[in-house]
């Protein structure tokens, strides 16, 4: 799986392939965020065209803009593009290029089927208007088979005979799984955590922010509560429970010691354990495919860092997940590196990218682990600083 982009933000032009588990790390302002939010952007076009194209770029938690401060270099002249190329088994790519304030095109391709959709479009782009395109079916005799796009999926256009049908539903099929692993695109950004002592049931959005959300999904899904606690036990040794008020539709999220004593809601607990339980909770949901994550070592203990990256890997692995993460965390780096000579992950697996910035714009540097868990290069940035710091601390006083 890979991302490619153009002109969004400072990258002018950058791929990033997504493995189980991804990471990225470089100095303030380098531009790793600005990955996370163009994932945001292609989920925001997907789940509703049909909004101001400053909207795309608005994840509720965070707004950078409108199209101008979005676009590169702020040239209107630059075209923002966001493509997911997905491998197997789909072996397609789905993409958006937004060529101007209002204006768009939609891309699909599919080498297998030899199918390449190019359609252009006006945002907003109203749910009940259709754009309309042909496809070559492989099937003898071969022949065209109408469909249209209504904004949020892609459709068949009035009847088929019996002995296409199956190869065109399959195709319709296809068409729309890109569309469907792009909604399951979740973010676990900075700002985490849960911040009251009592929760009732609100309804939830495919974004699943706010911590009422949050709390919502760990009520309504015990499944998810016992995967939770479970991960949670292994990075900060606590259990998790949701604990309802009898005869009323409150509850309470609390961590449990598992000596049984000191157990409290999560509102009072540290903020470490807190923050932590909104991002299992995140990556476990099972709307989760493609889990976002901001500096996951925030308020975290370096051995519960280690231990943290060594759950992720796990769920990302046993559960097909893809897991990216952005840190400044060097315990956080090498404690994913460690995973590979402990045979918990495999070096193709794990992939790790230094960001940095060249003039004005961001570029990825790919950071290669050999079976020992070595990186080629090392650890450069963070090793530069350390350099720096050691000089300044050994050099004579005066």
């Amino acid at each position: 799986m890979r991302l490619v982009l153009n002109n969004f933000r400072s990258i002018k032009k950058e791929t990033l392939e997504l493995a189980p588990l991804t990471i990225m790390y470089g100095n303030n302002g380098s531009g790793k965020s600005s990955f996370m939010y163009a994932l945001m952007t292609l989920k925001n076009i997907v789940l509703n065209p049909n909004q101001s194209p400053d909207g795309f770029f608005n994840y509720q938690f965070i707004s950078i803009g409108g199209y101008d401060q979005v676009v590169n270099s702020h040239n209107m002249k630059n075209h923002i593009g966001i493509e997911m190329v997905l491998d197997e088994p789909l072996g397609c790519s789905f993409g958006i290029q937004l060529l101007s304030k209002n204006q768009g095109q939609f891309t699909y391709v599919d080498e297998k089927r030899k199918i390449n959709i190019s359609l252009k479009v006006t945002f907003p782009y109203p749910l009940n208007q259709s754009t309309n395109f042909f496809v070559e079916i492989s099937k003898e005799p071969k022949q065209k088979i109408e469909f249209y796009w209504n904004g949020l999926t892609f459709n068949i256009k009035g009847n088929v005979s019996p002995q296409i049908q199956q190869e065109v539903t399959e195709l319709q099929s296809a068409l729309n799984s890109s569309l469907e692993i792009i909604k399951k695109i979740q973010i676990a950004p900075v700002k985490r955590g849960f911040f009251k002592p009592l929760y009732s049931l609100v309804g939830t959005s495919s974004f699943l922010l706010s911590e009422d959300e949050m709390a919502t999904r760990l009520a309504q899904n015990k499944y998810l509560e016992y995967d939770v606690s479970h991960y949670l036990e292994k990075v900060l040794d606590k259990e998790l429970r949701v604990r309802a008020q009898i005869g009323t539709a409150i509850f309470s999220i609390d961590a449990i010691e598992r000596s049984g004593n000191n157990s409290s809601e999560l509102v009072n607990e540290g903020f470490g354990l807190n923050q932590l339980v909104y991002l299992l909770t995140k990556v476990l949901d099972i709307d989760s495919e493609i889990i976002l994550i901001e500096e996951p070592e925030i308020h975290l203990h370096p051995r519960a860092c280690a231990k943290l990256i060594e759950a992720l890997a796990e769920i990302a692995i046993k559960k097909n997940k893809k897991i990216l993460i952005s840190t400044h965390s060097e315990i956080l780096v090498s404690s994913a590196l460690n995973l590979i000579p402990a045979s918990k992950i495999k070096p193709d697996q794990l992939k790790l990218y230094w960001v940095k910035r060249e003039g004005n714009n961001t570029k990825l540097e790919f950071q290669e682990a050999n079976e020992k868990g070595q990186l080629v290069g090392g650890l450069e940035n963070f090793l530069e600083t350390e350099l720096e710091i050691l000089k300044e601390f050994t050099a004579p006083r005066a």
